[in-house]
């Protein structure tokens, strides 16, 4: 399995622990504050390591080859050694020959002496060797060159395995290395993920002062029925922070998308009913989450890219509900503020 056949595998099974998918196409963002942006980041790293997987692939290729040459290179170098062997037994004859027909002291220097080539020189310049010992001679000189080439050709190949291993060892650490980051990228993504869609801690910013620079629009066209804020549960009777706003709409009136962003969610989501949820990335140097609650039915899948106004769903009455409605949040860096107040 590549390495990004693993980390895909990380992914999904950390992401449906926690009751989320990963988006595909997600919102580039200029910061890592929010579930797309951390996600884009782990898409970097995926496709990075995508890129290690190839470089690998094609240096153990390398590797591979050379190794096969090596051992082609290899057994020549034997194969010539016992060439050389043989003919150095025959030289030796013929310069034995020399020395005891002859009487030719130097012809002793290619018996008994060190450099056989170069008491080959000698024997050949000073015609000591009759004529039909010449191409013999010639043909020791021609292996043993060779012999020389190859074990250059050797040596070569060997630096050629150590340099592709060293390359290898790198790309293997940096891999590594990517997939730790991208495993803390992702316990990032959870952490935020998870504490988006649980959260109860109210932001201190004001909405109405993040209007202007957000952008937003508002789901649907609808009275307020519930607003944001401390009220009586309708269902229990308790007191309770009401974590959104209530608009009052017939079921299966159109919920739009309030900006662009990455559909993160889709799905029941217990007293919240049917469920949709936008990551919309960092606009001017804040986190937008929203999310559209007790839906009668969805237009938008999981990793969707939707448009500002884009119809993503549509009013219904599902999970604790008392009739047809959308209860719709908002969280801004992980904290929820007046939804109703930011369009």
């Amino acid at each position: 399995m590549s390495f990004r056949q693993r980390l895909t595998a990380i992914t999904a099974v950390c992401l449906v622990a926690c009751g989320l998918a990963v988006a595909s196409s997600p919102v580039a963002t200029a910061e890592p504050a929010t579930v797309a942006s951390v996600q884009a980041d782990i898409d970097r790293y995926m496709a990075e390591q995508a890129e290690l997987d190839r470089q690998l692939n094609e240096t153990n290729q390398t590797l591979t080859l050379a190794q096969g040459q090596l051992a082609q290179v290899q057994a020549q170098i034997a194969e010539r050694s016992a060439e050389i062997a043989q003919l150095e037994n025959e030289v030796a004859q013929i310069a034995l020959q020399q020395w005891q027909s002859q009487g030719i002291d130097r012809s002793l220097a290619v018996v008994t002496g060190g450099d056989l080539g170069q008491a080959i020189d000698e024997l050949t310049v000073n015609q000591w060797v009759a004529e039909n010992s010449t191409a013999l001679l010639d043909r020791y000189r021609q292996e043993k060159a060779l012999l020389t080439a190859l074990e250059s050709a050797e040596a070569t190949q060997v630096a050629q395995i150590a340099a592709d291993q060293e390359r290898i060892s790198q790309l293997a650490a940096a891999a590594d290395s990517k997939v730790q980051a991208s495993q803390q990228l992702l316990g990032r993504l959870v952490a935020q993920a998870t504490k988006t869609l649980t959260s109860t801690e109210v932001s201190s910013l004001n909405p109405a002062e993040l209007k202007a620079s957000a952008g937003l629009i508002k789901p649907l066209t609808a009275p307020v029925t519930s607003p944001f804020g401390y009220r009586s549960n309708p269902i229990s009777g308790s007191g309770e922070l009401h974590d959104g706003t209530d608009y009052g709409a017939a079921c299966g009136t159109p919920v739009v998308a309030p900006a662009n962003g990455t559909v993160t969610y889709v799905g029941y989501y217990g007293g919240f009913g049917n469920r949709v949820v936008i990551d919309h990335g960092v606009i001017n140097g804040h986190s937008y989450v929203t999310s559209d609650n007790h839906l009668s039915s969805f237009a938008v899948s999981v990793g969707d890219t939707v448009t500002q106004g884009q119809t993503v769903a549509a009013v219904g009455t599902t999970g604790f509900s008392t009739g047809c409605h959308l209860h719709y949040i908002a969280w801004v860096d992980g904290a929820l503020v007046d939804s109703d107040q930011l369009a």
